[in-house]
């Protein structure tokens, strides 16, 4: 059956300018590729496993359906919507994609032209580099990974670039210095082996997974402190490892710790625009404050700075 296809791919169709409601039906749909089709103006509403969606390079894309999938999944999935070179994307379609970056069930990444940060990021700074405190106790808290966040400025980008994140911290007390660790977030841009440039500034959203710091940290022995300082530093590198020319604008993040699986809708862009960093939704507490949850409500949460 037709609803039981896993992979499909429509790029380069210009015939296509808005596909059939029904796509949300495909259950078991993973993969959808709608690279260059550049007469696409609508997505519709998505499948809830779907796993990636590239609609890449769709210049003439404008909205999406809200809410962008039809429901969470059953099961924690890893899903990656890149919205790149889609120049011509409405505030209320971004505000939606933001939306989706939102539910805990997910380990979202995305991008799509913009220049602003969502406000529920609870640290920024302008530049690649955000310094910060850490919660305390926060390597015993199950934390589970870090949410960034990173606006960046190409200019005539024709090649793969790489978003590398190093994570690196220090001790009180005048210790010496924790191991840093840096993390290859993934592929900003995928050109597809087309000559075409970039050169509208991107924000891209991402989740990384930050146990193997955590182990670091607990191998030095009951008796060290954990580090209280710590920073994130962006970086953009080409597809061979060599210096990119483009600009990190701003950076920013918010810790992710993982308490009970319990199921709760997907918040609507209106939830989620014009929300304090503190409080983006019912997702994010103060863990520094020890705030309590209703019972029976999804326990993953993004640290607060309590600013």
């Amino acid at each position: 059956m037709i609803l039981s296809v896993r992979r499909l791919c429509l790029s380069k169709n210009e015939k296509i300018s808005h596909l059939p409601d029904l796509i949300n039906k495909f259950s078991q749909l993973q993969w959808l590729d709608l690279k260059y089709c550049k007469n696409l103006t609508h997505v519709p509403q998505l499948p809830p496993n779907l796993q990636c969606l590239n609609v890449h390079g769709c210049c003439s894309l404008k909205t999406v359906a809200k809410p962008l999938v039809c429901s969470i999944p059953m099961k924690h999935i890893s899903s990656t919507f890149i919205f790149t070179n889609c120049n011509e994307l409405e505030q209320a379609a971004k505000e939606e994609i933001v939306a989706y970056s939102c539910v805990p069930e997910i380990l979202f990444c995305t991008s799509f032209p913009g220049c602003e940060m969502p406000s529920w990021f609870s640290h920024d700074a302008i530049g690649s580099m955000v310094e910060f405190e850490l919660p305390p106790h926060w390597n015993h808290n199950r934390l589970s990974g870090i949410a960034l966040c990173v606006v960046v400025s190409f200019q005539n980008c024709q090649n793969h670039a790489n978003l590398t994140v190093k994570f690196s911290c220090e001790p009180k007390n005048g210790e010496s210095s924790c191991t840093s660790i840096t993390w290859k977030v993934g592929t900003l841009i995928e050109q597809d082996n087309q000559e075409e440039t970039v050169e509208s500034d991107h924000v891209f959203i991402g989740y990384t997974n930050c146990l193997d710091f955590i182990k670091i940290v607990e191998g030095q022995g009951p008796r060290k402190c954990a580090p209280t300082k710590a920073s994130l530093e962006f970086s953009v590198t080409t597809g061979t490892g060599g210096e990119a020319r483009f600009e990190v604008l701003k950076s920013g993040f918010s810790f992710v710790f993982e308490l009970e699986e319990n199921k709760v809708p997907i918040p609507s862009n209106n939830e989620v625009k014009g929300k304090t960093k503190n409080n983006a939704n019912g997702c994010f507490k103060d863990q520094a404050k020890g705030d309590e949850y209703p019972k029976g409500q999804w326990q993953t949460y993004i640290e607060s700075s309590g600013n």
